[in-house]
């Protein structure tokens, strides 16, 4: 959460899907800041909504405002608006999150997962991908790649790395 704390305060918004508790930390934490987030759900936008699509995509999140916000929010799908969520929908919205993301953090990886090859793909295309220090060691997925391992303990250096990585982005972007 500390990377993503810095990485919000910088200037990065998430994108992120739903369901899953570490999904919806990252959502609280944006919420909290007041900072838009772009959800991508693994089924239909109206099957993810309940059917209501005034509500907020989960509980929790209705503590900030009981009501979705379209003008800070995006939800996206690439399943029909009906489409019940199933397993093999998670490949493809992760490959629509990583698709989106302009930098990658990475908390947990399972090695030979689903986060850790996208991970690598991600690398392959030149995309950043920040580790926290905490869930780094020798083993770990990443660890004979170009992931960029950062300490949250040492909030000056992830803050400068995130600072700079931005700024690259933005600069990027402007010359396209």
């Amino acid at each position: 959460d500390a990377l993503a704390e810095i990485a919000l305060d910088v200037g990065f918004r998430p994108v992120t899907g739903h369901n899953r508790s570490t999904y919806q930390r990252l959502a609280l934490l944006a919420r909290r800041r007041g900072v838009g987030i772009c959800y991508v759900v693994d089924r239909g936008i109206l099957e993810a909504f309940g059917g209501d699509l005034s509500r907020e995509l989960f509980p929790a999140a209705a503590i900030w405002g009981p009501s979705y916000d379209p003008l800070t929010d995006l939800t996206l799908s690439p399943f029909p608006l009906c489409a019940h969520g199933q397993g093999t929908n998670n490949r493809i919205r992760d490959s629509v999150v990583f698709a989106l993301a302009g930098v990658v953090i990475a908390g947990e990886l399972r090695p030979g997962g689903q986060m850790h090859r996208r991970c690598l793909e991600a690398l392959k295309r030149g995309t950043a991908v920040y580790v926290e220090a905490s869930a780094w060691c020798a083993t770990h997925p990443l660890a004979h790649t170009d992931a960029i391992v950062l300490d949250a303990g040492r909030m000056s250096e992830c803050r400068a790395a995130l600072d700079k990585q931005m700024c690259a982005l933005c600069e990027e972007r402007a010359h396209q």
